[in-house]
């Protein structure tokens, strides 16, 4: 008796539990499986993708050179084999390098912000092999390199934390200057993971 009581208890319990699934099956939906609207290509494009910093690009014909692209109204560059947007035109007045960081972090350049001063590697990454300066045909203005005006970078001398790196696009390596010295220009760049030279 009191298996057949058991038997019957589990049958109403297995009855109710269809019961209560098929009642929930017209309110759960999984919804519907079409996509919203038509599917875009999955394809990317040289402009979708992250600048590769071995690749060597031409700069003949400026901003439209394979290399670079005016931007930003025509007062930024972008370069295309590091993916840097640069200044078009070069800064003329030398100051300390306090004053540098501060003159790239107040930018509106092409009215945006953002600007800071570039990392040694990163503006080293424009200049020739040879002491020649930039590269051929490139677009950007105010630029001197005839070795006698230096750049500011970031970066500051390991173990020195009063002097940074100048670059000079006349000569072949980066010189050291102090910090507290009127020695080089200001030329901000925007985009990539920054330098913390302070």
């Amino acid at each position: 008796m009191r298996h057949v009581s058991l038997a019957v208890a589990w049958a109403l319990a297995g009855a109710f539990a269809m019961l209560a699934t098929a009642a929930l099956a017209g309110v759960i939906s999984a919804g519907d499986i079409d996509p919203p609207g038509p599917l875009g290509s999955t394809m990317q494009s040289l402009d979708d993708l992250v600048p590769i910093w071995h690749q060597k690009l031409d700069a003949t014909g400026g901003c439209g050179s394979e290399r670079f692209t005016c931007v930003l109204d025509g007062e930024g560059v972008l370069d295309r084999e590091t993916g840097l947007v640069w200044q078009g035109a070069a800064g003329t007045a030398e100051g300390v390098w306090a004053n540098a960081v501060r003159d790239c972090l107040e930018a509106t350049t092409g009215e945006r912000r953002g600007w800071r001063l570039p990392a040694a590697e990163e503006l080293l990454s424009l200049k020739t092999t040879d002491a020649s300066g930039l590269p051929a045909g490139h677009p950007f203005s105010d630029v001197v390199v005839d070795g006698s005006v230096r750049y500011w970078s970031s970066t500051t001398v390991p173990g020195d934390g009063l002097k940074a790196y100048g670059i000079t696009f006349g000569q072949l390596n980066p010189q050291v200057i102090g910090k507290d010295v009127i020695g080089a220009r200001t030329w901000c760049v925007r985009g990539g993971f920054g330098h913390d030279g302070h």
